[in-house]
Protein backbone atom coordinates (compact mmCIF):
# COMPACT_ATOMS: atom_id res chain seq x y z
CA UNK A 1 0.00 0.00 0.00
CA UNK A 2 1.15 3.21 -0.82
CA UNK A 3 -0.30 5.83 1.74
CA UNK A 4 -3.30 6.46 3.50
CA UNK A 5 -5.02 9.15 1.42
CA UNK A 6 -4.76 6.56 -1.10
CA UNK A 7 -6.11 3.67 0.94
CA UNK A 8 -8.47 5.81 1.83
CA UNK A 9 -10.07 6.40 -1.73
CA UNK A 10 -13.06 4.63 -2.57
CA UNK A 11 -13.55 3.94 0.57
CA UNK A 12 -17.25 5.62 2.55
CA UNK A 13 -16.74 6.96 5.68
CA UNK A 14 -20.28 5.24 6.69
CA UNK A 15 -18.02 1.84 6.48
CA UNK A 16 -17.49 -0.03 9.54
CA UNK A 17 -14.04 0.83 10.66
CA UNK A 18 -11.43 -2.08 10.49
CA UNK A 19 -7.31 -2.00 11.46
CA UNK A 20 -5.59 -2.62 8.05
CA UNK A 21 -2.47 -5.11 8.85
CA UNK A 22 0.31 -6.86 6.90
CA UNK A 23 0.85 -10.78 6.37
CA UNK A 24 4.18 -11.57 4.10
CA UNK A 25 3.07 -9.40 0.83
CA UNK A 26 -0.70 -9.40 1.98
CA UNK A 27 -2.97 -6.77 3.42
CA UNK A 28 -5.40 -8.19 5.28
CA UNK A 29 -8.21 -6.17 8.13
CA UNK A 30 -10.09 -7.22 11.00
CA UNK A 31 -13.02 -4.88 12.67
CA UNK A 32 -12.18 -2.44 15.02
CA UNK A 33 -15.44 -3.51 17.60
CA UNK A 34 -13.33 -6.52 18.03
CA UNK A 35 -9.87 -5.45 18.67
CA UNK A 36 -9.02 -4.81 22.34
CA UNK A 37 -5.19 -4.02 22.08
CA UNK A 38 -2.08 -4.08 20.10
CA UNK A 39 0.69 -5.00 21.93
CA UNK A 40 4.40 -5.79 20.94
CA UNK A 41 5.08 -9.49 20.62
CA UNK A 42 7.43 -9.51 23.79
CA UNK A 43 7.35 -12.57 26.42
CA UNK A 44 5.76 -15.01 24.20
CA UNK A 45 6.51 -18.93 24.70
CA UNK A 46 5.34 -21.85 22.51
CA UNK A 47 3.08 -24.20 23.16
CA UNK A 48 3.17 -27.81 23.19
CA UNK A 49 3.12 -28.13 19.51
CA UNK A 50 0.83 -31.32 19.14
CA UNK A 51 -2.11 -29.26 20.46
CA UNK A 52 -0.78 -25.88 19.08
CA UNK A 53 0.88 -26.36 15.63
CA UNK A 54 0.09 -22.04 14.74
CA UNK A 55 0.35 -20.64 18.56
CA UNK A 56 2.07 -18.93 21.23
CA UNK A 57 1.08 -18.20 24.48
CA UNK A 58 1.33 -14.27 26.05
CA UNK A 59 1.05 -13.09 29.14
CA UNK A 60 -1.99 -10.06 28.52
CA UNK A 61 -3.21 -8.33 31.95
CA UNK A 62 -2.10 -11.08 34.22
CA UNK A 63 -3.75 -13.47 31.65
CA UNK A 64 -2.07 -15.78 29.56
CA UNK A 65 -3.72 -16.17 26.33
CA UNK A 66 -2.91 -17.96 22.74
CA UNK A 67 -1.55 -15.64 19.94
CA UNK A 68 -2.23 -17.62 16.45
CA UNK A 69 0.81 -17.26 14.34
CA UNK A 70 -0.91 -16.21 10.81
CA UNK A 71 2.39 -16.24 8.68
CA UNK A 72 2.33 -20.05 9.39
CA UNK A 73 -1.76 -20.87 9.50
CA UNK A 74 -1.89 -18.82 6.09
CA UNK A 75 1.23 -20.68 5.05
CA UNK A 76 3.60 -17.76 4.23
CA UNK A 77 6.72 -18.47 4.07
CA UNK A 78 7.82 -14.82 4.46
CA UNK A 79 5.61 -13.83 6.65
CA UNK A 80 7.49 -15.30 9.49
CA UNK A 81 10.22 -12.16 8.96
CA UNK A 82 9.94 -9.59 11.82
CA UNK A 83 6.76 -9.85 13.75
CA UNK A 84 5.93 -6.61 15.05
CA UNK A 85 2.51 -6.39 16.73
CA UNK A 86 0.05 -8.98 18.13
CA UNK A 87 -3.61 -8.03 17.74
CA UNK A 88 -5.24 -8.91 21.02
CA UNK A 89 -8.97 -9.96 19.45
CA UNK A 90 -11.80 -9.17 22.75
CA UNK A 91 -14.92 -11.34 23.25
CA UNK A 92 -15.42 -14.53 25.62
CA UNK A 93 -12.48 -16.20 24.39
CA UNK A 94 -9.39 -13.68 24.14
CA UNK A 95 -6.90 -14.28 21.71
CA UNK A 96 -3.70 -12.57 19.72
CA UNK A 97 -2.87 -12.60 15.72
CA UNK A 98 0.66 -11.78 15.37
CA UNK A 99 0.98 -9.68 11.97
CA UNK A 100 3.85 -7.82 10.45
CA UNK A 101 2.82 -4.12 10.71
CA UNK A 102 -0.46 -1.97 11.17
CA UNK A 103 -1.34 0.08 8.56
CA UNK A 104 -3.48 2.31 9.84
CA UNK A 105 -7.65 2.36 10.31
CA UNK A 106 -9.66 3.09 7.28
CA UNK A 107 -13.45 1.89 7.16
CA UNK A 108 -15.34 -0.92 4.71
CA UNK A 109 -18.54 -0.90 3.72
CA UNK A 110 -20.35 -4.25 3.67
CA UNK A 111 -21.50 -3.62 -0.03
CA UNK A 112 -17.64 -3.74 -0.74
CA UNK A 113 -16.58 -6.88 0.51
CA UNK A 114 -16.51 -9.57 -2.59
CA UNK A 115 -16.41 -13.18 -1.78
CA UNK A 116 -13.70 -14.92 -1.68
CA UNK A 117 -12.50 -16.78 -5.22
CA UNK A 118 -12.59 -20.41 -4.98
CA UNK A 119 -9.63 -20.86 -7.24
CA UNK A 120 -7.69 -17.74 -6.56
CA UNK A 121 -6.31 -18.58 -3.36
CA UNK A 122 -4.84 -21.25 -0.68
CA UNK A 123 -7.31 -19.19 1.87
CA UNK A 124 -9.86 -21.12 3.66
CA UNK A 125 -12.91 -18.98 2.54
CA UNK A 126 -14.07 -19.66 6.60
CA UNK A 127 -11.85 -17.09 7.79
CA UNK A 128 -12.54 -14.64 5.41
CA UNK A 129 -15.76 -12.66 5.26
CA UNK A 130 -14.95 -10.87 2.04
CA UNK A 131 -12.11 -9.03 -0.30
CA UNK A 132 -12.51 -4.88 -0.72
CA UNK A 133 -9.92 -3.38 -3.26
CA UNK A 134 -8.48 -0.83 -1.89
CA UNK A 135 -5.97 1.79 -3.21
CA UNK A 136 -5.88 -0.81 -6.25
CA UNK A 137 -5.12 -3.98 -4.00
CA UNK A 138 -6.94 -6.49 -2.44
CA UNK A 139 -7.58 -6.41 1.21
CA UNK A 140 -8.78 -9.72 3.20
CA UNK A 141 -10.62 -9.21 5.94
CA UNK A 142 -11.12 -11.59 8.47
CA UNK A 143 -13.76 -13.63 9.95
CA UNK A 144 -12.68 -13.14 13.72
CA UNK A 145 -15.86 -15.40 14.91
CA UNK A 146 -14.44 -18.13 13.25
CA UNK A 147 -11.02 -17.54 14.51
CA UNK A 148 -12.32 -17.37 18.15
CA UNK A 149 -14.19 -20.56 17.78
CA UNK A 150 -11.09 -22.40 15.74
CA UNK A 151 -9.37 -25.49 17.60
CA UNK A 152 -6.28 -23.87 18.82
CA UNK A 153 -8.26 -21.21 20.75
CA UNK A 154 -10.77 -23.50 22.04
CA UNK A 155 -8.22 -26.08 22.86
CA UNK A 156 -5.58 -23.21 24.63
CA UNK A 157 -9.04 -22.64 26.89
CA UNK A 158 -10.59 -25.94 27.16
CA UNK A 159 -7.26 -27.62 28.65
Amino acid sequence: MRDKEEMGKGLNKDGEPCLFFSLGRETYAVRIQRLREIVTPEGMEPLPPADFKYSEGLSFRGNRIPVIRLSDFFEYPGGRDDPKSVLVMGGERQFGLLVNGVKGVWNIREAELKPLPQLATHLNPQYVRGIAKVGGRAVFLLNEDYLSQMGEVSSFYDS
